[in-house]
């Protein structure tokens, strides 16, 4: 029963992605995508699966909101294109800005956010990519979650995909298993030109502490069930 509710879950979260992709492929509005998402499968639900603290789940949420709308504020659209994705308070900044200085520049306006441990600024100077370029974009990262959805190595609550001209970003919590079958399945999916490791390695005693609160709500669950 366990597992039928285990692969039931993968599936929903499966069909609940690509239906966000396809959205986003549409509409080019990546907001509505992932409220899509949420609704559909219950925020509290992807929280729960997450294995960043609910605080820092809900803290990178804000930091790739503010970020972003300081971003937007100081730099012309037609000018500069960034997206900023936060993972356990590490922010990744990819897209094209004009020149150095003006990469630079939006590095020390996202370090304003006072809840950023760590910036890794990806940005290249260049002019903003066009939409068919961000739509190969979202249509490898779409193949690499895929692919690692279908995985049984890792599971796909626990990384982040970011994809920018054919290079794909990793983030994420795991162990070093895990992180060597996220990079392989990474690397072997069709259009990715190269891989950047950004995945933080798991303690011995961060891993014992999820283990015990997936054991926890488990238990929970099952005494849900119960009654």
């Amino acid at each position: 029963m366990i597992e039928k509710l285990k692969n039931k879950s993968a599936t929903t979260l499966r069909s609940a992605y690509l239906a966000c992709i396809a959205t986003l492929l549409i509409t080019g509005c990546a907001p509505l995508a992932v409220v899509g998402i949420g609704t559909g499968i219950g925020a509290a639900a992807l929280m729960t699966a997450d294995r960043r603290s609910g605080d820092n789940y809900l803290l990178d949420q804000s930091i790739e909101i503010s970020v972003l709308r300081n971003i937007r504020k100081q730099f012309p659209k037609d000018r500069v294109h960034v997206n900023a994705t936060s993972y356990n308070l590490n922010l990744l900044l990819t897209g094209e800005a004009p020149d150095k200085n003006t990469i630079d520049a939006i590095s020390r306006t996202a370090r304003q956010h006072d809840k950023v441990k760590k910036i890794y600024n990806r940005m290249v100077a260049a002019g903003p990519s066009g939409y068919a370029s961000r739509a190969n974009d979202t249509f490898i990262t779409t193949k690499v979650k895929g692919r690692i959805l279908d995985s049984k190595e890792v599971s796909a609550n626990h990384v982040k995909v970011v994809t920018e001209k054919q290079v794909v970003y990793l983030l994420g919590l795991l162990t070093r298993q895990e992180e060597a079958a996220a990079i392989r399945i990474t690397r072997t999916t069709s259009g990715v030109g190269k891989v950047v490791n950004l995945i933080s390695i798991l303690t011995p005693e961060q891993t014992r502490r999820l283990k015990e609160r997936k054991a926890q709500a488990t238990s929970r669950n099952k005494s849900t069930t119960s009654h």
